[in-house]
């Protein structure tokens, strides 16, 4: 399940990148409830409701989708050779972050930054400069995406990353204070450059 899951964000992204909304739609969904399925089977079973809290996190990335293209939301497409570039040059990315791990010791100050959630924030982070001088839909996405790996980071810090022994709860805590700070200046900034309504 976690693998088909897994495959059905590639095929939510390609299809949004072809202008395939309704087949994205129902990658998404069929996506999300199949880790949330896998997640609460293979959880620990001695803390059902925490498997069930980590399988949501699938889901507002779902409802983003929903909500972001509605009826009347103009059309995009990112084009599927610029897609496969993003997602062979992230693939890359993640392997080449990944393959100097095997041979040093364990380290949470590296392993905490180069897993997933890390590179994410890596990411974000990026993209919050970027959009700096942007327009107001760039800055409020950067504040959304940086919400979702916000809640996911605040998982890991609740999580095993949590206990005072494992030195993992402090880059993951700099992490949740990096992102918190860029969802409020994304969203405030982005707010204040909304156009005007008129009366």
């Amino acid at each position: 399940m976690f693998v088909i899951g897994w495959s059905l964000s590639v095929v939510t992204f390609l299809a949004l990148a072809g202008g395939g909304v309704r087949t994205a739609k129902v990658a998404a969904g069929v996506g999300s409830t199949l880790l949330l399925a896998a997640g609460v089977v293979t959880g620990d079973p001695d803390h059902p409701a925490w498997n069930v809290a980590t399988g949501l996190l699938d889901v507002p990335p779902v409802l983003a989708l929903f909500a972001a293209y509605h009826r009347d939301a103009p059309a995009f497409r990112l084009g599927r050779w610029r897609a496969m570039g993003l997602l062979v040059g992230s693939a890359a990315l993640y392997t080449l972050l990944h393959l100097p791990l095997d041979r040093l010791p364990y380290s949470p100050w590296v392993v905490t930054w180069t897993e997933p959630a890390g590179t994410a924030t890596l990411a974000v982070c990026v993209g919050f400069l970027l959009a700096l001088r942007r327009s107001a839909s760039v800055r409020l996405g950067v504040a959304i995406l940086a919400a979702l790996v916000l809640l996911v980071r605040l998982v890991s810090l609740m999580g095993p990353s949590g206990d005072p022994e494992n030195l993992a709860w402090i880059p993951d805590a700099v992490q949740c204070g990096l992102l918190a700070a860029i969802v409020l200046v994304s969203a405030v900034s982005g707010v204040r450059a909304l156009p005007a309504v008129r009366p």
